[in-house]
């Protein structure tokens, strides 16, 4: 049965509970409205094709929820506004996904857009396909965010989600790590001598880089005289905690992403 290239006016467009044979069924290129694809609860004896279809940002809701599918299942090549609902189907042959976007930036459907994309995110790692799997976790825990009412673990969840987009970003954690580096730095340069005991040439900078760094060896120069601890301000001893932790935070951040970039 083939639906390649209908068009299909604003409303609703409804095929729940309908009992398909063993010929398949393709929408490729179909073309909807403002409105809603519903095939809950159908049983699909032959291959089926919703690739490429055209005006999917206008629909509202797509749901195959509840469906068994005897063979495969491709979805690819669409852009959708909504969460496509894939929940409790049964998917006997592999699921195309590919290229399949979901514009939409955050969740406010509740607990069924976090099922809804729990599920896509499973078979996204099902298909090998991780780097979709990331954009799916993203949502979800976006989704999750809107659900919990724990203040607290939602601030830490939003300076996670900021820092860097749940493990996902390189660039932001490497940017901050440097900023701080650098912050700290120029405050090194100036207490160099309190701190360490060395001649003002020293470069704040590599000293601060040896705070970030603490399992790498520096040879620091020194002078003659014996520092006494309260000639150094208490201040500079916070100072260097605080950015210790805050490059291990950061280091591992980058680490994390490096892992989900280039997972295999």
């Amino acid at each position: 049965m083939e639906f390649n290239g209908a068009q299909f006016g604003d409303g609703h467009v409804e095929f729940s509970h309908a009992k398909f044979g063993n010929g398949d069924l393709e929408f490729k290129r179909a073309k909807f409205g403002n409105g809603t694809l519903n095939f809950e609860h159908c049983e699909f004896k032959g291959y089926v094709s919703f690739q490429s279809m055209t005006e999917t940002k206008t629909l509202s809701k797509f749901s195959l929820r509840h469906s068994s599918f005897d063979k495969s299942l491709d979805i690819s090549d669409n852009t959708f506004n909504c969460i496509p609902d894939l929940t409790n189907t049964k998917l006997t042959n592999q699921v195309s996904l590919g290229r399949m976007k979901i514009k939409k930036k955050y969740s406010n459907g509740g607990d069924h857009d976090v099922e809804r994309l729990c599920r896509l995110k499973e078979l996204a790692e099902a298909n090998r396909s991780y780097q979709q799997a990331l954009e799916f976790h993203l949502m979800e825990m976006r989704a999750n965010r809107s659900l919990r009412n724990d203040k607290l673990v939602n601030i830490l969840d939003i300076i996670f989600d900021l820092i860097a987009i749940y493990g996902q970003s390189i660039a932001r954690p490497v940017i901050l790590l440097f900023a701080i580096t650098l912050i700290f730095g120029c405050y090194y340069e100036e207490h160099l001598n309190i701190l360490i005991g060395c001649e003002d040439t020293y470069n704040g900078f590599l000293y601060s880089l040896s705070q970030v760094f603490t399992f790498v060896s520096f040879d620091l120069p020194s002078r003659s005289v014996t520092l006494k601890c309260e000639t150094i301000p208490q201040v500079s001893y916070l100072l260097r905690l605080l950015q210790g932790l805050l490059s291990f935070i950061f280091l591992f951040l980058i680490g994390l992403g490096f892992r989900n970039r280039f997972r295999l």
